[in-house]
């Protein structure tokens, strides 16, 4: 009966371990041969909060990228990644040839500006706050394109989303457009490679990790910050918020708790001299009890 027990509790140990080591510890990352828009969009995505259907389907997606960019040249690569992630970004918000608000573009420059100066840890969502900048700029000193409002909507629909919603829903979204994105780039490779190449990889095989060209894995590494923050005891959490280094606690010295003096300060510079009338005893007293 035992034997059986543990034979079982071992299966199990079996199936969950990879899973949860995977899931938990190691990140994919895209190679440099890749746009730096989809290198920042395949880390975002890793950071939001995934079910463990969408970490299985992305894993899927990557081993399927993996084969497909196989497949083509550094020119194709490039041009379907990045014209899936610009064609998703134009069409996340619906477009509107009206203005809709009396804000001008310098000033939704200048709000998005201050997007940046609070670091995140959601590059994708810099690359897109940033490239939206650049595109500004670009858009006033195009004289041609002020004739149209197209732009203008493109502009204050992503500035009135990431200055007027909430964290929890800029997240939401921007999940939802990595997603897509991801999706939408694995049915036009389908397509291209179908139609120019005459390749089919509907039915992939899965890629050997360590024969990955296009992504590797890397173990999630915690900041030193954090790392330090865990290191705290339950007690010096429960006594914040007191320094922790005015506490000292018992067994401990801190190295710079004390230092010699200087020598004109040092009591010790002129010890005391033996007395030479001090006679020292012919016995002495004999122990009691061990004592």
């Amino acid at each position: 009966m035992k034997k059986n027990i543990i034979k079982n509790i071992s299966m199990i140990l079996i199936l969950i371990i990879p899973t949860y080591s995977f899931s938990n510890g190691f990140k994919y990352i895209a190679d440099k041969k890749l746009p730096l828009e989809f290198i920042y969009l395949i880390k975002s995505y890793q950071n939001y909060d995934l079910m463990k259907k969408e970490e299985v389907s992305f894993k899927g997606l990557i081993s399927f990228y993996e084969q497909a960019f196989r497949k083509i040249s550094k020119e194709e690569r490039f041009h379907l990644i990045k014209s899936q992630i610009y064609k998703n970004i134009i069409n996340f918000f619906p477009i509107s040839y009206k203005r809709k608000s009396k804000l001008d573009v310098n000033e939704i420059k200048e709000k998005l500006e201050q997007k940046l100066t609070t670091r995140s840890s959601d590059p994708f969502k810099e690359w897109l706050i940033s490239a939206l900048i650049r595109d500004i700029k670009l858009f006033n000193k195009n004289k041609s394109s002020k004739r149209s409002n197209l732009y203008y909507s493109l502009f204050y629909n992503w500035n009135s989303f990431f200055n007027n919603s909430y964290p929890q829903e800029i997240n939401r979204k921007l999940k939802y457009l990595s997603k897509k994105i991801l999706i939408n780039l694995k049915n036009r490779l389908s397509d291209f490679l179908l139609i120019s190449k005459n390749i089919s990889l509907k039915e992939q095989k899965e890629i050997i990790l360590k024969e990955m060209i296009f992504f590797k894995i890397a173990k999630e590494t915690i900041p030193m910050e954090k790392q330090e923050i865990d290191k705290k005891s339950k007690i010096l959490k429960i006594l914040e918020p007191i320094n922790e280094k005015s506490l000292i606690l018992p067994g401990t010295i801190s190295r710079q708790e004390w230092f010699p003096k200087d020598q004109s300060l040092n009591i010790n510079v002129n010890p005391p001299k033996p007395d030479p009338n001090y006679i020292p005893p012919k016995s002495l007293p004999s122990p009691t009890n061990d004592w």
